[in-house]
């Protein structure tokens, strides 16, 4: 779900497929290999059905009985002579360093030219006695590729690595060794989660960007187009304070940062549009721009500050969750409280500021400016629409103050009661479809 994985793991797996003898596909795999473990960001790149080369010896027991040597004995020979051979060591500057003389073998032929003996005159050698061969281990793993035999190759991540950035450069890396190919070859990339990832990304942005433009439709209805505007700038501003501040603190994109976004958009608003709205109130009643966004933003400072940090209060517990859950969803609250952060500081001084050089009173009718006039000073009976109805339920709710607490709280334990009773419990993930399946043969 990371774009940089918090903890290894595959992030690709390729399969090689084909017609061409096993060695070739072997030698093609391995080069592959070498490869995709130069990639940045790549932790370590396994083989799934590949058989690794060795040379077999077959001896012959005739032979070797005819010229009186014992298994043992060329077992013991051929050891000895494949090894490295210490040398003493090398004093410099730096320290004392080891020195080996390499006496391995590299060849068949270093193989079958190792004297065994020497019987009279003759020089008996290894390949008298035996023969030398090349060939493949017992299969260990096998793959498959549509039935047919395959090399599977298995790429995994280093932690805190960029998941999409890997798999790119992996595939540029194999898009370049396929150059060299000999025909026949067929390559399938599967379980690629750069796909999966990317595709969630894409499906977050959009939800971010839908619940963007809901918000500044609202606000278009309700405050009128420049005024909205105004409004709205709070949420590109806090967007962008936010992928600031992550980046200081060295954090990282993921899905649960992203919910925090959509979380956000509609709490970062509140304090301009109440700066906003009182502005254009005192402008409707002739005050001028300046005045009227400066006397908005002094007036409603604390009434705003008050508001936000609260809300930044609530959260903040929830930076300290413990656990693996904690690590994960810990960046909601992070995330929540930098665009909070950013609100405030954009709706005390950048909206006042640009409300000052824009602003002017638009949305406020004849109509509604009486209406405001009476809910000040006049009889709040004759206000009208939807707010006279809030008017009457809200004179209702104080003329009866305990009787309105008393149902309030009768509906909060009834709430509580009912669904401790009746609800459908906690879980903690949602059972979904899995978009795989694998098989274990044991």
């Amino acid at each position: 779900w990371d774009l940089r994985g918090r903890a290894a793991g595959k992030s690709v797996c390729e399969l090689l497929g084909g017609t061409l003898p096993e060695r070739t596909m072997n030698a093609i795999a391995t080069d592959l290999q070498d490869r995709i473990q130069s990639v940045d960001g790549v932790l370590e790149v396994n083989m799934v059905g590949i058989r690794q080369e060795i040379l077999e010896i077959v001896v012959n027991p005739l032979n070797l009985e005819s010229y009186g040597l014992s298994p043992a004995d060329v077992l013991n020979f051929v050891q000895r002579n494949n090894r490295l051979v210490a040398a003493g060591s090398l004093q410099s500057e730096q320290g004392r360093f080891a020195v080996k003389v390499p006496g391995v073998i590299e060849s068949p032929e270093d193989v079958l030219n190792l004297p065994m003996k020497v019987d009279g005159e003759r020089v008996v050698r290894f390949r008298d006695i035996a023969e030398v061969r090349r060939t493949f281990k017992d299969p260990e793993s096998y793959a498959r590729l549509n039935g047919e035999p395959a090399v599977g190759i298995r790429v995994v991540q280093r932690n805190g690595s960029n998941i999409l950035k890997v798999v790119a450069a992996v595939k540029v890396v194999v898009a370049e060794a396929q150059k060299d190919w000999p025909e026949g070859i067929s390559l399938t990339f599967s379980r690629d989660k750069s796909v999966r990832v990317q595709e969630d990304i894409n499906q977050l942005v959009n939800d971010v960007v839908v619940a963007v433009l809901l918000v500044v439709i609202c606000l278009i209805g309700i405050l009128g187009l420049q005024n909205a505007l105004l409004a709205g700038i709070s949420i590109p501003g806090s967007f962008a304070a936010a992928f600031i501040l992550l980046s200081l603190t060295d954090m990282t994109m993921n899905l649960v940062v992203f919910f925090g976004l959509i979380m956000s958009v509609g709490l970062v608003v509140d304090g301009a549009i109440v700066v906003v709205e009182l502005a254009d109130r005192r402008m409707a009643e002739g005050l001028d721009r300046r005045l009227a966004y400066a006397e908005a933003a002094k007036r409603m400072a604390w009434p705003i500050f008050a508001s936000i940090a609260a809300t930044i209060v609530a959260f903040l517990p929830l930076v300290f969750w413990p656990g693996i859950i904690g690590s994960f969803l810990r960046y909601m609250p992070i995330v929540l409280i930098y665009t909070l952060a950013a609100s405030l500081v954009i709706a005390m001084f950048v909206v006042p500021a640009l409300g000052s050089i824009f602003g002017r009173s638009g949305h406020i009718t004849p109509e509604a400016r009486r209406q405001l006039m009476l809910a000040e000073t006049g009889d709040l009976r004759q206000i009208t629409g939807g707010t006279g109805l809030y008017l009457r339920a809200v004179t209702a709710a104080i003329d009866r103050p305990w009787i309105t607490a008393g149902s309030v709280t009768a509906l909060l334990v009834t709430v509580f009661v009912a669904y401790a009773t009746l609800g459908r419990g906690v879980t903690l993930f949602p059972n979904v479809d899995p978009e795989q399946g694998s098989v274990d043969i044991r």
